[in-house]
């Protein structure tokens, strides 16, 4: 139906709820293909994307990914700083 950006919040929502829960794997999945989508420039809906980037951070960290979780956290601070500009 062509509303990628909030198929892209969906994911997102359910990958956050997911690491709430201790699901990494999933939360894992959700995130990365949310990510695949941010790189498409398709969007994220209604859910800000430096949210996405943390979340996606956190779930890094939690499965011992250093340094796919410093690469995040670098793009959610990005946008978090262009926005305050």
């Amino acid at each position: 139906m062509g509303e990628t950006g909030n198929y892209v919040a969906s994911l997102a929502a359910k990958g956050e709820a997911s690491l709430a829960n201790d699901e990494l794997e999933t939360a894992g999945q959700c995130l990365q293909e949310a990510i695949e989508h941010l790189r498409q420039n398709s969007g994220s809906g209604e859910y800000p994307t430096q949210n996405i980037w943390w979340t996606y951070a956190q779930i890094c960290r939690a499965l011992g990914q250093t340094q796919e979780a410093e690469q995040a956290l670098r793009q959610a601070h990005q946008l978090v700083n262009a926005k305050a500009d």
